[in-house]
């Protein structure tokens, strides 16, 4: 439903009325229509309310993007997601399927062994894809990523901001097309 909100403004000396259509949620509140309810802003507003609680907490993301495409599918999304049931049920977790399809898994107290299982078993069902085969030799594991949040905190909290640069941008392509071109 949408509402006028008015607001008094003083301009040059005169007050005038402003009369800009305002949107409510259900509650009534004013809804910022610049603040769509994605996941990564769900994401995003999560671990800011971590920031205060980090201890024992961690995030695995798991990088479904970097797939080939054929391995992209609703169906391995979904299958996926069962397969992380265990993990997101037994430790209570949040997780959050990106507007890329990457997984991303906030929780307290997850042993890493449990979370590696579930990963393992998940790393199996995309067996045919380089993604779960490469070792880049660095040490970090291309497939999935694990954040102990009181390490880490700073490091996944730049992510989950570039998660939603990216994500805002994929929505206003998609909602406006690409951009044009500068170099035709």
């Amino acid at each position: 439903m949408q509402r006028r909100a008015a607001k008094e403004e003083v301009n040059g000396g005169r007050w005038i009325m402003n009369t800009k259509p305002v949107a409510r949620n259900a509650t009534g509140h004013n809804v910022d229509e610049n603040r769509r309810v994605t996941p990564e802003r769900m994401l995003l507003d999560t671990v800011d309310r971590v920031r205060r609680m980090r201890e024992g907490r961690a995030a695995i993301h798991i990088h479904l993007s970097d797939l080939h495409p054929q391995n992209k599918s609703e169906a391995h999304l979904r299958i996926a997601l069962r397969l992380l049931e265990s993990l997101v049920s037994g430790y209570r977790c949040q997780t959050f399927v990106l507007t890329n399809d990457d997984i991303v898994i906030l929780g307290k107290d997850i042993p890493e062994e449990d979370a590696a299982v579930v990963l393992s078993r998940l790393r199996a069902m995309f067996s045919n894809d380089p993604l779960t085969q490469d070792d880049p030799g660095d040490g970090q594991d291309p497939f999935a990523t694990w954040y102990d949040l009181e390490h880490d905190f700073d490091r996944f909290s730049d992510l989950t901001h570039a998660l939603f640069t990216a994500g805002e941008e994929r929505m206003f392509a998609r909602a406006h097309g690409p951009p044009p071109n500068p170099n035709p």
